[in-house]
Formats: structure tokens, C-alpha cells, sequence
């Protein structure tokens, strides 16, 4: 039965990447229809316990935005499915809110947000981070004190993926504290400093850090240096441009490979991708689509080196000799199982841009 369920749903996900708005409004209609229909003869009860069962077969996959019986209908019957979310186990609820975001992407679920971000299971604890970053989602005004509280704590327990969301350049009252652990933390204080200094330092401590580094980067791990690196380079890069030129060509360590850890910061990723070499042919761009909980987010790959947004890719495939041929693909599994994730016409245009920037220099076929 479940095979059945899992093939007809894999089914009604492919025909519905080209829906248009009027086929979205009918789907989202009959599911209404066949939620109030199960409401009336069983009560809200008998609902929620419909949508959980849905929600704990479509949780053990990726990527069921609008096919279901009741998903479309969400929106529509918020206490219910909130209630079918509570009656389901953790994995469940952390795997719909990593890649099913949008279909429960409802007011109503701030409190439970709330809850598990507060006491999320001993043996879950990953759960803290991706209900506050939910939670900020829809309901920022209720998740800024817990990020704020997060800031402060000498370790962190919630990534910085979900509080760099947070709109301020800076916590200046927050700095000295950093600071502190940057120059004599111990296990992962130092690089929680280092993280926290490299999104939301601000230039009053420019001479702090520059000092610290000075006097402790070989000893620091890759990713802390990486995280410094990066905070100098957003906010004084050129005063600041020959330590990194000394950091990109300093001889690593044995067993050290700082390449990875430096491309994580924004700042950094241009000179450091024009320094890798240019792979001999055949070239091939492997492309892959949007990634779970940050749909909206597209990665490239060539010769092993991710490029993660059109600007990066182009700027690189420009490096290369005229009349070039690369050929385009895409990850197993990204594009043909995920329409609803990432739809054709979505794919095409990124090819059309990326085709129409490099014409002239790169030959793409697909």
C-alpha cells in the first residue's frame, strides 16, 4: 500500500510542475472540499488524524509541496493540521520541516515552533536550530529574543545559517564577550566568537581582531581563521587585503587543507576561486537545484569547485578559451524527482542566462 501511495504521489508531483494558477486553485479546492467532507461526518478530530497519517508517509521523503490528498488544503484547516504535526514522531516533524517548509508555512504553527525550539528531545537537538530558524520564518518579532539570547551564550546552539537571518549589522554590547573567547576560548568557544565577529562585528573591534589574528592564527583551526579572515575582509577590505594575500599563500600545515573552510565566507570566495586552476577538458557544469530548507538557493559545480549563484559561475566560465564546449548537467535527483522543488521553466531560464552571459567565449549543450 505504502509503495502504491509513494508511486501516486511521485506521479502527481511530476504532472504538477507546470500547474498553472488556475490548476493550483482547483487542487487546493477539491482538498478542501475532501477535508470539510471528513470534518463533517468525523469532526476536527477525525481530520487532524487523516493529515497526520499523510504527514507520516509524505515526511519519509523529500519534497511533497503540493500533492496529497489534504496538502493543498492546508492553509485552510490550520488547528487541524497543526495537530496532525504535534501527533507525528520527531524525525517526522524535523524531515517535513526541512523540505515540505512550504506547505507548513502557517501562523499557527509558531507555538509548536516555539515549543520545540525550547525543549527539543535530548537525542534530537538539531531540532532547536531548525524550529528557530521556522519560527523566524513566520513569525520574526516572536523568534528575534531567542536569537538575541542565542548571541550571547559562550556556546552556540543554533547555526549561524539561522541567525544570520537576522537583519543587523551589528551587536556592539555583545562584542567584548566575543572577543574574550576569540582570544583564549577553549573547544568551540573560539570559533563561535569567530563566526559570530565575521557576520555581525563591527569596525570598532577592527583592531582587536587584526591583534588577535596577529598574534594567534597558526595555532587556530582553519575555521576559525577562515571566520576572522572573513569579518576583515567585510569590513576593511583593502587595509586588510595583505593578510589575506599572506593567508591564501601560506604553506599548510601537515594534514591542513584551509581551502574549504576560507570559501564558506562570501567576502573571501572571489579570490580565492580566481586562484584555482582551470580544469583541462572535457568541461562539464553539474548543476544542482535548490537545497532542502533554502529552496531558493542553486549551486554549480565544475571539476569539483562549487559556484553558488549564476554571478560566480559565469565569472568563471568567462576565464575560460574562446569557443570552449562545457557540457550542462544535472545531479542525480536534482531535477527530475524535485519538479516541484525546482520547476522546468525555473531550469531553463537559469540556462538561457547562463547561456546568453558567456556567449561569445563558452559553447553550453545540454
Amino acid at each position: 500500500m505504502l509503495v502504491r501511495l509513494v508511486a501516486s504521489l511521485l506521479a502527481l508531483q511530476t504532472a504538477a510542475a507546470a500547474l498553472t494558477d488556475v490548476e493550483l486553485a482547483r487542487l487546493e479546492r477539491d482538498a478542501t472540499a475532501r477535508a470539510q467532507a471528513v470534518a463533517v461526518s468525523g469532526g476536527p478530530s477525525a481530520l487532524s488524524a487523516e493529515i497526520a497519517r499523510e504527514l507520516a508517509s509524505v515526511g519519509q521523503y523529500e519534497d511533497f509541496y503540493l500533492v496529497g490528498t489534504y496538502a493543498p488544503a492546508f492553509k485552510n484547516f490550520p488547528a487541524e493540521t497543526v495537530a496532525a504535526f504535534r501527533a507525528v514522531d520527531m524525525e517526522i516533524q524535523y524531515n517535513l520541516l526541512l523540505w515540505s517548509w512550504r506547505r507548513l508555512a502557517l501562523p499557527a504553527m509558531a507555538p509548536v515552533l516555539k515549543s520545540l525550539y525550547q525543549a527539543p528531545p535530548d537525542d534530537y537537538a538539531k531540532m532547536r536550530d531548525l524550529a528557530l530558524r521556522r519560527l523566524f520564518d513566520i513569525a520574526p518579532d516572536q523568534a528575534r529574543p531567542f536569537m538575541l539570547a542565542e548571541l550571547q551564550r559562550d556556546e552556540l546552539r543554533v547555526s549561524m545559517v539561522t541567525l544570520r537571518r537576522l537583519p543587523d549589522a551589528a551587536f556592539p554590547e555583545y562584542e567584548s564577550a566575543w572577543l574574550r573567547h576569540l582570544a583564549d576560548g577553549i573547544l568551540d568557544e573560539r570559533l563561535d566568537a569567530a563566526v559570530r565577529i565575521e557576520r555581525f562585528g563591527s569596525p570598532a573591534i577592527l583592531g582587536d581582531v587584526k591583534r588577535w589574528y596577529g598574534a594567534g592564527a597558526l595555532s587556530w583551526s582553519c575555521d576559525v581563521r577562515g571566520a576572522v579572515l572573513g569579518y576583515l575582509s567585510r569590513v576593511d577590505p583593502a587595509a586588510s587585503a595583505p593578510i589575506l594575500r599572506n593567508a591564501f599563500n601560506a604553506p599548510a600545515q601537515e594534514g591542513e587543507d584551509c581551502h574549504a573552510a576560507f570559501l564558506r565566507y562570501d567576502t573571501l570566495r572571489p579570490a580565492l576561486l580566481a586562484r584555482v586552476a582551470l580544469p583541462a577538458s572535457p568541461v562539464t557544469v553539474v548543476v544542482v537545484g535548490p537545497v532542502p530548507g533554502e529552496e531558493s538557493r542553486i549551486r554549480f559545480r565544475i571539476a569539483g569547485e562549487d559556484y553558488l549563484s549564476v554571478e560566480e559561475l559565469t565569472d568563471r566560465l568567462r576565464q575560460f578559451p574562446a569557443a570552449t564546449v562545457a557540457a550542462w548537467t544535472y545531479e542525480t535527483g536534482t531535477a527530475g524527482p524535485h519538479p516541484q522543488r525546482w520547476p522546468a521553466a525555473e531550469r531553463d531560464a537559469v540556462f538561457a542566462r547562463v547561456q546568453r552571459a558567456v556567449s561569445g567565449r563558452v559553447i553550453l549543450n545540454r
